[in-house]
């Protein structure tokens, strides 16, 4: 059973009072294996042609002082070997048990079994691109796309109610295409 990050699935909403008057983001109560200790990612070779928008995203997230003023402790970098990587991006001709709306989803896994990430750290993750409305997208929208499934991947969850983080989904009116600070904040609290 695959539980798709994309769609709703359980989530854990967080506000915090030291932060900006009413932010809130939304977070798995588990983290990616809790560590700030550099990890790797690897793209698939039937998602090469998307290479340029998974590294732009992953450095979003990781690069950031020199965009935002404000940085993360995340650190990834690309690996051509998999065995090394943590998170996997792939293409898909299969929504699999997802809505036609979709574009991506995230998959969780831990010892080889696909898991909740609300309820357990997880070992590795594979961001599945479908395809099909994916390329439909324009390139702003796939970037963001591909940013929003990072940012669930490093434990981020919906934030639907903010239109300017990554993580709001395009259904309920995204504006960004790249993490902003209220993401950043959010994947700081994680890995504090």
């Amino acid at each position: 059973m695959f539980y798709e990050v994309v769609l709703d699935i359980v989530k854990i909403v967080n506000s915090f009072n030291n932060l900006s008057t009413n932010f809130k983001w939304t977070i798995y109560c588990n983290r990616y294996f809790g560590t700030k200790n550099k990890k790797y990612y690897y793209i698939v070779s039937n998602a090469d042609s998307h290479a340029d928008l998974i590294n732009g995203s992953i450095k979003q997230w990781v690069n950031t002082t020199s965009r935002l003023g404000y940085t993360t402790s995340l650190s990834f970098a690309k690996t051509t070997n998999r065995s090394n990587s943590v998170l996997d991006y792939m293409t898909t001709s299969g929504k699999g048990n997802h809505s036609d709306g979709v574009l991506a989803w995230t998959e969780f896994y831990k010892s080889g079994k696909n898991i909740n990430p609300s309820t357990v750290n997880w070992k590795y993750c594979y961001v599945k691109i479908y395809k099909t409305n994916f390329n439909k997208l324009t390139k702003n929208g796939r970037k963001g796309t591909i940013a929003h499934e990072a940012g669930h991947a490093f434990g981020l969850a919906h934030n639907q109610g903010n239109p300017k983080s990554i993580m709001c989904q395009t259904k309920y009116g995204r504006a960004v295409s790249s993490a902003q600070i209220c993401d950043l904040k959010g994947i700081n609290h994680l890995y504090k």
